[in-house]
């Protein structure tokens, strides 16, 4: 048949869409490219070159890398065309050419790689014959007929394929010509054909599959029969790579190729196409090369060979530069000029390529050949000038002889391309002059990349012959006079006749040369004679002016370069040659980028001026600020300038460290100098204007010192890491030229990196409005002015502001990394401490500037400039510069030092007395004292608990309070007048005073030593002080406004304006910090010698005075003045103030009025009583000695009782601010009604919030034990401690907005906050897996290599492991997260998920997400798959390991360390695989959300449980800190176990000989033996016993049931059954009731919670006493036990509460039938079950944990079946009153609560019932309440019967029998009970079955 195809080309679809990205895609698939060739043809050129690899293996090797060579080579060049042609076509030829060499190459690979299996199986299976079978001849045969087979294999089918017709459409969905898209294409039926290739294919696939497996079958059982493990890996370790490549192969052939159908989708096919294209031959080389010893060694010989010249005899492995001997004094100045060239190329060049890359009008011939150009000259100049610029700071200017050969390829490879290049640009440039019509039809997209490519591949080509021949050559000298590589200077240390290589360099270079400039020469010919031909001047300019930065280029290139090279003769002087060397490599690539970039664009701004706004909202008090402002650059100027000029005149400070720190002060004087004056002139003129060129000089040195002063910042880090680490070496590499290099590449540096960004500014356009929203010219407010496109300006200072703050912010992280290493393992606390000091003043700084310059300037956009943005930089310009002066020299000893001395020198004529005591208070004043311990109330030690929980609710209720008045008077209008204003002063002051004192007092009463630092001390003492004297203050400003609206009401409004009520609550503020700070200074500088225990709670100025241990007299005067002369003061103000307000008050005749206006007095009055009350008492006395017992309750009244208080007192009768409640509540009513869901969503929502809650509680416990326990600094608790860290940030991730979505209908959040959430949670939860695959590899080592482990984990390798698993996951999901953040989102904005999840949100996305969604898919399902496949054979190994230890206990000893990490593994593992390894991202079902719940809340929470509850280390842990922290608190009660009455001890003793009966162990010593007490003072009575209380017990013994131990196998088997019964049945319940519509009442869902109840009521104690049945000793370990009993008495409280709640749904339903509906909803009814489950959790709670906290140190033996109470308390051997107190308070409050409840509802019931007048009517009624009353009858009965009394010791015997009863029998018979006589039940049961 004739082929009649009317189709002549096909166009290839490739990929759609990526087209915003296709370039990065395609330098990505170029690189990818390039690796693989250039691996494959070193893989040939090994083996072919390397004798020892001439084997079998490696010729099939060799065949398969160089089949990879061509077969990446036959789609991929089209693909990187295509990538950036706009017509994506290939003719039909090229197709079939295509199409056949593609599935020739593939087959033949399949035959390769069998063969390459025969020959593993014969090395392996028959070693011997080897060589006889596997000779030469047979492996060329084996080759030769893999690629014959895959020829004959392709050739029918390709033959059949192309004979087809192809009429119709010619688009291929596909990169390249693959079948399955061109048989769609074709006009006739292809289902014969589609099965001939479906047929060729399995055939292919699976002969060859089948065949290499049945070799790996006999290769296997060939390993697994050789005896040694190390014969066995050896032998393995040869296939592993055939293996896995085998596998790669295979799985995505299967997956695309083995089905016969040509019409199914390919967007998955095209992206395993392109893995399989790509990446199998890239892996290949490195598969076959990493573990591959052999090729490693011949690699390595080769290199070796390389190096000293291969086949040469030369000695040199190394060259020496000569560079410039004659400039050596001016180096560093040749260093700074030749860096500044550099650097402007670099970026200039960076420029270009942005500008060209961004700009759609760019994108033109010109500027694509331009745009290689740039990139060209950035590769051209970064050849030669890093090394050039290195060896001028070096002494020793070497380079390695490969570098040198290297450096020489490349820089004529580069110079190459350069000059072709610059020939094509002529070409375009007389194409578009010339033939400017036909331009475009020319100059297409495909041929000006192939133009390009050839260049390159050109360049490659003609370079590549004179470099390899020399390299060859032999060199005997060493020395090379030149500063880089170059032909010449190379030739001359050469030891053979280089003539020969001089003609050949020389003809090829001229050739070069020569042709491209003939070519450059003819094309401007022809361009000069067709401009001539212009008529118009103006047109002919136009037309030249686009040629005249080529001329300039070429001209400039070719006059240099003819100069060098084109002469062979290499004897002459190089001298001069060197200056044209540098014009060329550095120079002239800066000049290339300029004269391109003055033709993009000039400046055509018509603003001359700008007008700075400054901070309009702080004009009321611009006089202030100003003041304010202006005494801040003063102080600025002089602290800094004192810094310059005591840095200048002291020797002593003739350091780096205070050379860095002059630099860093002259650096402020000028910064803050650049910005201030301009913003003082805001804050006084009406309008500042600033001129233009004025403007930009202003933004130009604004960020050129701010980008200096990070740089100052980080080289003085780097001065610390040398001081700290190195301090022997600091002297030797600090040398002051070293310093001074530093400091001016600091100012260099910063200067390049912000040019080029203020040059964009400064060029760009202004036309319209000159308004500067700022006070000073920042960037973001100027892009905002410009009438251009600002993007690309944006980017580039966003990305310069990025890299210069994440660099200097790392390298500063990094330093003081290795600084804090260093000075942890300084043995001694002061050395630590001094070592550490030195680094302080510099921490202070670079926080307080990386704070700032974060928040304002690490980002791009630059419309928004609120307020905080301003005063940010007001801090930043202002402030900082300020502060640094004093952060430097307040604590620093030699700065006061060298003061001393500068006043000394000055000032000789004062005495020397004088002079020494003035030294002795500036040198001595270092205190020995670190911390002070807080005593805090000793007296309240045993309630401890109690005044903590009391004191934390009134902390909260004062924070609530206050925060309470804060927001009422926010946001509502008619509270915003001064009065309020001033009560919203005093309430934010409360809040502040109250967190300095109450936060370290809850600390005194939980933590048994309570510290606190003294730098924490003195500010404790400072800011109480301040907020006190402020607060006195604000209660006389407060008199003074009552002052004014009582007695001058008329003029209130005029007086107390707004701006009067700021600068007065200011004055405030001001006035309390100023008043304490001199005496806070004074206190500072107190010596402390000794003691270090205040007597106090916290820091107060008394107790701290009495500790000094020098005098303090003048201190105590002077607090005991400004004391009083502040309280009297401000006292005599307000009581002035109230003698005319009580005097106007009297005047007014009404008594309602006078009323009136005294009620707006009465807070205040109160509030001022007391405070006054309380401080009169406290501090009005010097004497610092006395007892502060009572001063201390005092004090409570003032710091925690007042604050709490006052909102109360200003809220409970005012009507104002009630008033605002009410309409704040009304305003709120109607969305909140819209908003809260029904009462389910408020359970999720409370136990979402108790998980939550419990997550972050539970980790963070690991965190702390972890943290401070030294037993658990082990690799295996730092993972953990990891995982916990990683748990708290994921459930935060999540959590919090699923909660607002429980509670809130319609939960919104931001687009971006919407990415983040989903980038967090994506990488956190993939550092989660690598995390737990690293606690894997742990546990192996540990267990499989325990000798091993201790040298492989350390910690150093701990720490790079965790980094690397945050790390990776942040490097892998960020390009991921990237993508689907630039999707596009125009539709729907409605996320179907409680989080954004990404499936959600890729189903809003407006385009194609299908690849974004494979690659999602690919990325997960590997790191899924590797995690997980690690895992799995980390386990293996382990239990292979674990198998093979000989004693049970052995193995269960090492399997018991992983259990929690399997458990946390397989729910992890579970969950994710269950929601993400799919790639629909349109269903959203509700398991899957469940799931997600579930992985999300549930699974961080259960983790800390699961590695904690059976962990013995980290439970040992929790007792040694207990134990530790009692000793440490109390150390004089360690030498007795506690205070006893002797005989009591003896009774205790002889009651336990008694029991225990000859078993002396029982009871520890005898009374003869046991030491006397040793009377000791009682302050802390409890403590002794606390601190004894360390258990011996690990276990108890249940005795059962003795009496019946003969029938216990009846016992058993009825005991069986009944708990078979007891599931069955109320399962039965749960299910009906579950099912059936009809039974969904409040009577039936209370039964269901009652089923369910007895379901764990009866499964706590039933398993454990029919064990007791079956064993003749039961054992149950101590927390077993404990646990049994907690949820034994737990559920038994609940189900009296849930009776209770059921007897008041019975007694609604009888009394008020009507109402039923609308009281019990749905609602009342969860929240009456959840109260039940709640209260009975928390009754029982505090009893539990003093069990827990008991001690067992005697018997073990319980009288019981199950762990009672009753003989629990009995084995206790420390006192149980209180225990057994509680629970006899607990049982009398619940048991006869309920009951009383249960019998009063009855009553009313019965009542009704009785007045029901038919019989029927009353037994129906009272047939609803039968099986309520019969249960709540056999319960009650029971339990009144057993624990309705506190004792311990009475007989159990009859207590058994009836807890049988109660455990066994109840909940046996309440199914029965509720169900025989219940009709509702049954009618539903048959429902149920005959459905």
């Amino acid at each position: 048949m004739e082929n009649h195809t009317m189709v002549a080309e096909f166009i290839l679809l490739g990929f759609p869409s990526i087209q915003k990205v296709r370039v990065l895609i395609f330098v990505g698939v170029l690189v990818i490219y390039f690796l693989t060739v250039t691996g494959n043809i070193i893989i040939v050129a090994t083996v072919a070159y390397d004798s020892t690899l001439h084997k079998p293996m490696y010729f099939f090797l060799g065949n398969l890398s160089f089949l990879g060579i061509i077969y990446v080579s036959s789609t991929i060049p089209k693909l990187l065309a295509n990538l950036l042609a706009v017509k994506k076509s290939i003719s039909l030829a090229g197709c079939k050419a295509q199409a056949f060499s593609h599935f020739f190459l593939g087959a033949t690979e399949f035959f390769l790689l069998t063969a390459m299996a025969y020959d593993r199986y014969m090395a392996i299976c028959h070693p011997l014959h080897y060589h006889t079978i596997m000779s030469t001849r047979v492996c060329i045969q084996l080759a030769g007929g893999s690629w014959f087979g895959g020829l004959m294999t392709v050739l029918v089918q390709t033959i059949l394929v192309f004979r087809l017709p192809f009429c119709g459409p010619n688009i291929i969905n596909h990169f390249y010509c693959d079948v399955g898209p061109l048989l769609k294409l074709a006009c006739t039926n292809t289902r014969p054909i589609e099965w001939i290739v479906f047929i060729i294919a399995t055939v292919v696939v699976f002969s060859n599959s089948l065949l290499t497996v049945v070799s790996y079958i006999f290769i296997i059982s060939t390993v697994m029969r050789i005896p040694s493990a190390s014969g066995r890996q050896k032998a393995f370790s040869t296939c592993i790579a055939h293996l896995v490549v085998v596998v790669m192969l295979y799985g995505a052939i299967t997956f695309i190729y083995v089905r016969p159908t040509g019409h199914s989708s390919l967007n998955m096919n095209k992206v395993v196409s392109l893995l399989n294209t790509l990446v199998t031959p890239l892996l290949n080389p490195f598969i076959y090369t990493l573990r591959n010893k052999e090729v490693k060694d011949a690699l390595k010989k080769r290199e070796q060979r390389m190096g000293s010249g291969s086949g040469n005899q030369s000695s040199v492995k190394e060259f020496v530069f000569l560079s410039f001997p004659v400039y050596r004094e001016m180096q560093i100045l040749l260093f700074v000029v030749l860096f500044l060239t550099y650097l402007l190329t670099l970026m200039g060049n960076v420029v270009i390529l942005s500008l060209i890359w961004t700009n759609q009008s760019l994108h033109t011939p010109m500027y694509f050949f331009l745009s290689n150009l740039s990139f060209l000259d950035i590769l051209f100049t970064t050849v030669i000038a890093p090394k050039m610029l290195s060896n001028l700071l070096a002494e020793k200017k070497i380079i390695s002889f490969s570098g040198c050969i290297t450096q020489t390829y490349f820089y004529f490879f580069l110079g190459t391309v350069e000059f072709i290049l610059l020939a094509v640009m002529s070409f375009d440039r007389y194409v578009a002059i010339c033939n400017p019509l036909r331009y475009t039809v020319i100059m297409n997209g495909r041929v000006c990349f192939l133009m390009v490519l050839g260049c390159w591949v050109g360049a490659f080509l003609s370079v590549l012959c004179p470099t390899v021949v020399i390299s060859r050559l032999p060199f005997c000298k060493h020395a090379i006079n030149h500063f880089f590589c170059d032909i010449a200077p190379l030739l001359e240390v050469a030891c053979v006749n280089t003539h020969f290589i001089e003609l050949l360099d020389f003809l090829m270079s001229s050739l070069v040369v020569l042709s491209s400039l003939m070519l450059t020469v003819v094309s401007y010919t022809y361009i000069i004679s067709t401009i001539l031909k212009i008529p118009s001047g103006k047109g002919r300019q136009k037309a030249f002016s686009t040629c005249a930065s080529h001329i300039t280029v070429v001209t400039i290139a070719y006059g240099s370069s003819i100069f060098m090279y084109v002469r062979p003769n290499q004897n002459y002087s190089l001298a001069f040659d060197k200056i044209a060397a540098i014009l060329t490599t550095v120079s002239f690539e800066r000049v290339n980028w300029y004269f391109v970039a003055t033709e993009v664009r000039m400046n055509a701004s018509a603003v001359t001026e700008f007008i700075l706004v400054g901070i309009p909202f702080l004009y009321d008090l611009h006089r202030m600020f100003f003041v304010l402002g202006l005494f801040m650059y003063t102080v600025a100027i002089l602290g800094n300038g004192f810094i310059l000029v005591i840095v200048a005149i002291e020797p002593r400070l003739q350091t780096p460290m205070y050379f860095f720190l002059s630099n860093l002060a002259f650096l402020e004087i000028c910064y803050t100098t650049t910005v201030v004056p301009k913003l003082l002139q805001t804050l006084i003129e009406t309008r500042t204007t600033i001129c233009f060129h004025c403007c930009m000089a202003q933004n130009f040195f604004h960020f050129t010192f701010g980008g200096t002063e990070l740089l100052i910042l980080t080289v003085m880090s780097f001065d610390r890491y040398l001081a700290i680490c190195k301090p022997l070496q600091y002297p030797m590499i600090m040398t002051k030229n070293v310093c001074i290099q530093l400091s001016l590449a600091t100012w260099y540096s910063s200067f390049i990196v912000m040019f080029f960004q203020c040059l964009l500014v400064w060029r760009m356009s202004f036309c319209a409005s000159n308004i500067v929203d700022h006070f000073f010219c920042d960037a973001a407010p100027m892009f905002s002015l410009s009438c251009t496109d600002t993007h690309l300006s944006e980017l580039l200072g966003l990305l310069s502001a990025v890299i210069i703050v994440i660099l200097t912010l790392i390298f500063t992280i990094v330093s003081y990394i290795y600084i804090i290493s260093t000075i942890m393992r300084i043995p001694s606390t002061v050395g630590r401490k001094k070592a550490f000091s030195t680094c302080t003043s510099h921490l202070t700084v670079v926080s307080i500037l990386y704070s700032a310059l974060m928040i304002m300037y690490v980002r791009p956009t630059l419309h928004s400039s609120s307020r905080l943005t301003r005063v940010l930089a007001v801090l930043n310009t202002s402030l900082i510069p300020m502060l640094n002066p004093f952060i430097y020299t307040i604590r620093n000893a030699e700065v006061k030092t060298a003061v001393s001395n500068a006043i000394y020198k000055k000032r000789k004529f004062l005495k020397e007395e004088f002079l020494t005591v003035s030294k002795k208070v500036v040198m001595t004043n270092t205190s020995a004292v670190t911390e002070f311990v807080l005593l805090g109330f000793p007296l309240l030690y045993n309630a401890h608990i109690l005044c903590f929980s009391v004191f934390l609710v009134m902390y909260s209720l004062s924070m609530l309070g206050n925060g309470f008045i804060l927001t009422i008077v926010m946001i509502d209008q008619k509270l915003q007048t001064p009065m309020y204003g001033f009560l919203c002063n005093l309430a934010f002051l409360e809040i502040c005073y109250t967190s300095i004192v109450v936060p370290k007092l809850l600390e005194t009463f939980i933590s048994t030593r309570t510290t606190i630092c003294y730098h924490c001390c003195m500010a404790q003492i400072f800011f109480i002080f301040s907020f006190g004297a402020i607060q006195l203050f604000l209660l006389t400003i407060m008199a003074f406004d009552r002052y004014i609206a009582i007695c001058k009401p008329l003029r209130y409004t005029v007086i107390m304006t707004k701006n009067v009520c700021i600068q007065l609550a200011m004055g405030c503020w001001l006035g309390g910090f100023l008043y304490n700070f001199f005496e806070a200074v004074l206190v500072w500088t107190l010596p402390f010698c000794e003691k270090n225990v205040l007597d106090h709670y916290f820091c107060d100025i008394g107790p701290v005075l009495s500790l000094s241990c020098g005098d303090t007299h003048l201190l105590e005067f002077l607090g005991l003045l400004s004391a009083i002369s502040i309280v009297v003061i401000t006292l005599f103000l307000i009581v002035v103030s109230y003698v005319y307000i009580i005097s106007a008050i009297l005047r007014i005749p009404s008594v309602s009025g006078r009323k009136k206006a005294f009620s707006t007095c009465t807070s205040h009055l109160t509030v001022v009583s007391i405070l006054y009350g309380a401080i009169a008492f406290m501090y009005v006395r010097p004497n610092v000695h006395s007892s502060f017992h009572f001063s201390k309750a005092v004090a409570i009244l003032n710091t925690v009782l007042a604050p709490m208080l006052n909102p109360f007192i200003y809220t409970i009768r005012n009507v104002e601010v009630k008033q605002a409640f009410r309409r704040a509540v009304h305003k709120t009513g109607g969305a909140l009604k819209e908003k809260i869901f029904s009462g389910r969503m408020a359970v999720f929502f409370v136990v979402g919030l108790l998980m939550y809650i419990t997550t972050i509680m539970g980790n963070g416990f690991i965190l702390v034990i972890v943290a401070i326990e030294p037993r658990l600094q082990t690799p295996m608790y730092i993972f953990l401690s990891n995982l916990a860290f990683l748990e708290i940030c994921y459930t935060t991730t999540v959590v919090p907005k699923l909660l607002q979505t429980l509670i809130v209908r319609q939960t919104t959040i931001c687009f971006v906050c919407c990415m983040m959430q989903g980038f967090f949670h994506f990488i956190l939860g993939t550092t989660e897996l690598f995390i737990l695959t690293a606690m894997a590899f742990d546990r192996y080592l540990a267990i499989c290599k325990p000798l091993q482990y201790p040298m492989i984990m350390t910690r150093h390798v701990c720490i790079q492991m965790s980094l690397a698993t945050w790390y990776s996951s942040f490097s892998i999901m960020f390009f991921q997260s990237l993508i689907v953040w630039r999707l596009p989102f125009c539709g729907s904005n409605v996320v179907d998920h409680f989080y954004c999840d990404i499936g959600p949100v890729l189903s809003l996305a407006c385009v194609d997400i299908r690849l974004i969604e494979s690659l999602g898919l690919l990325s997960s399902v590997i790191l899924v798959i590797s995690t997980l496949v690690l895992t799995v054979v980390s386990y293996i190994f382990i239990i292979t390991t674990i198998l093979r230890i000989p004693s049970a206990a052995g193995r269960k000893k090492a399997f018991s360390t992983c259990t929690s990490h399997l458990t946390v593994v397989s729910i992890l593992y579970g969950a994710i695989i269950f929601m993400y390894v799919r790639p629909n991202v349109h269903a959203s079902s509700r398991t899957s959300r469940v799931v997600a719940i579930l992985n999300t809340v549930l699974t961080p929470m259960l983790n800390p449980f699961i590695y904690t509850i059976r962990n013995l280390e980290v439970k040992e842990a929790v007792r040694n800190m207990i134990y530790k922290k009692r000793q440490n608190d109390h150390p004089k009660h360690h030498k007795s176990q506690g205070v006893m009455d002797t005989d009591s001890a003896e009774a205790d003793d002889s009651s336990d000989e008694e029991e225990a009966g000859s078993n002396p162990a029982s009871s520890g010593v005898s009374p003869e033996e046991e030491p006397p007490t040793v009377p000791e003072e009682e302050e802390f009575p409890a403590a002794a016993q606390e601190v004894s209380n360390i258990t011996t017990v690990t276990e108890f013994i249940l005795l059962g049931i003795p009496y019946l131990h003969d029938l216990h196998s009846v016992f058993f088997v009825v005991g069986l059954l009944m708990y078979i019964t007891t599931i069955m049945g109320n399962g039965l319940i749960i299910v009906i009731v579950r099912l059936n519509q009809q039974l969904h009442t409040p009577m039936y869902y209370f039964l269901s919670n009652l089923s369910f109840l007895e379901i764990w009521y009866t499964t706590t104690v039933l398993p454990k006493m029919l064990e007791t049945f079956l064993k003749a000793r039961t054992t149950i370990s101590l927390h077993c036990c404990l646990v049994q009993s907690f949820f034994h008495f737990f559920l038994g409280i609940t189900e009296f509460l849930i009776l209770s709640a059921m007897s008041f749904d019975r007694y609604i339903a009888i009394c008020k039938p009507l109402h039923y509906a609308t009281i019990m909803s749905k609602q009342l009814c969860s929240l009456l079950a959840l109260g039940s489950w709640s209260l009975g959790f928390v009754v029982i709670f505090t009893q539990a944990v003093l069990l827990l906290k008991l001690p067992f140190c005697a018997g073990n033996v319980i009288d019981h079946y199950y762990c009672d109470i009753g003989p629990i308390l009995k084995l206790a051997c420390a006192d149980t009153s209180l225990v057994e107190f509680l629970g006899l308070l607990g049982t009398v409050t619940i048991i006869p609560s309920s009951f009383l409840f249960t019998v009063v509802s009855y009553i009313y019931i019965i009542s009704t019932i009785l007045r029901i007048p038919s019989s029927k009517g009353r037994q129906k009624a009272f047939s609803t309440c039968a099986s309520h009353l019969t249960v709540v009858t056999i319960l009650y009965g029971a339990v009144l019967f057993m624990y309705s009394k506190p004792t311990a010791h009475s007989s159990f015997s009859f207590n058994k029998v009836v807890s049988v009863l109660n455990t066994v029998l109840t909940p046996l018979l309440n199914p029965f009970i509720y169900t025989i006589r219940n009709k509702e039940v049954k009618a539903a049961l048959k429902k149920v079955i005959a459905k």
